[in-house]
């Protein structure tokens, strides 16, 4: 196609030889700017996925090892805090940060 434009004229072939060569460079960085960005998102979208999956498979190890390191007996006390207007009430008639104490009951 440049030998085709390079064919009309001189002064106005090299004008709409540029004008093309200049909109082949634009349709070029547009096209290379999506190429970049699909690759990028591509291994952001692996780099997430394999995130994710490490995460979900680390959880029930993290699960079971902090179930283990309880062992509550018969009496125990377990304390709770809580945002609401009751336990703000309470915390501050008693001055103790855990509005609500519970007992271990084992039956």
């Amino acid at each position: 196609m440049k030998g085709l434009f390079a064919f009309v004229g001189n002064v106005k072939g090299d004008l709409y030889r540029m004008n093309f060569l200049s909109e082949e460079n634009r349709r070029t960085s547009v096209l290379r700017r999506s190429l970049i960005l699909k690759s990028l998102f591509s291994d952001f979208r692996n780099v997430f996925a394999s995130g994710m999956i490490l995460f979900l498979l680390c959880c029930p190890i993290l699960e079971a090892q902090s179930e283990s390191s309880l062992n509550l007996e018969e009496g125990d006390l377990i304390f709770h805090e809580s945002n609401s207007q009751q336990a703000r009430a309470i915390r501050l008639a008693t001055g103790s940060r855990y509005p609500r104490r519970n007992r271990i009951q084992i039956q």
